[in-house]
């Protein structure tokens, strides 16, 4: 990749930092769970849909992960997949007790639901791009592990609790939105929608392994559609 863009890739991963940083600010996920009642309906989630996010994922029980990045998300229930293609910014940890370089690069995360019912495990197919060796690394995981979730339409009116509202910052935008948490094990999970019923952003918080992630949606897509080819594992299965 020529210097240019890779550092234009590190500027833009830098850019999602401050932005992702900020959301974490204001949206504490470190105060305990309180739900409220509020006579709200939970909105319906789409079943097809695609968005763009700026997403910052931190630990704090000293296994060092620290990243940001931005990229899109693709889900479909029809394909059982969920696809999230991650322009990332990594540094070890910001605790000063763990030490590391700090590095930049593009992955792909394919998330396939096909036997979930069955195994109870999600297939995660990890695909790195460098140059022209790209690596795909396909691991099984717990549902509660996997970042990349395919909700139905119902799940938040079936499994959520209102929370209240929280104000935070976007992209040149403050949001006062609306927060609904489920659980997935003992992972949190969250959803904010804003004033008009609008999808702006999805945190995961695992207790047991004190990670979080916060995700900011940008262009939300509620009718996409997707060719076979967008889930394809074939670079995996040639591996």
């Amino acid at each position: 990749m020529p210097n240019a863009k890779k550092v234009k890739m590190k500027f833009l991963a830098l850019l999602a930092c401050v932005i992702a940083v900020q959301a974490a600010k204001t949206g504490d996920l470190s105060k305990p769970y309180s739900p409220q009642i509020g006579g709200k309906v939970a909105p319906l989630l789409p079943e097809e849909y695609a968005f763009n996010f700026v997403q910052h994922k931190w630990n704090e029980n000293g296994f060092g992960v620290n990243h940001v990045g931005m990229g899109s998300w693709l889900s479909s229930s029809k394909h059982r997949m969920v696809r999230v293609d991650n322009s990332d910014y990594d540094w070890v940890s910001n605790n000063a007790t763990v030490k590391g370089p700090i590095t930049a690069g593009l992955i792909t995360s394919l998330f396939d639901f096909s036997h979930v019912e069955k195994s109870g495990n999600i297939t995660n197919h990890y695909i790195e791009y460098k140059g022209r060796n790209n690596k795909c690394t396909s691991s099984e995981l717990p549902m509660a592990a996997s970042q990349g979730q395919l909700f139905p339409p119902k799940y938040i009116q079936e499994n959520g609790q209102y929370s209240g509202q929280e104000t935070f910052a976007g992209i040149g935008i403050t949001y006062t939105a609306d927060k609904w948490v489920t659980f997935i094990g003992t992972t949190v999970v969250s959803f904010y929608f804003d004033g008009q019923g609008n999808w702006v952003r999805y945190d995961q918080s695992s207790p047991g392994l004190k990670t979080t992630v916060i995700t900011l949606l940008y262009n939300l897509n509620k009718n996409a559609r997707f060719a076979d080819s967008v889930f394809s594992t074939d670079i995996c299965a040639t591996q």
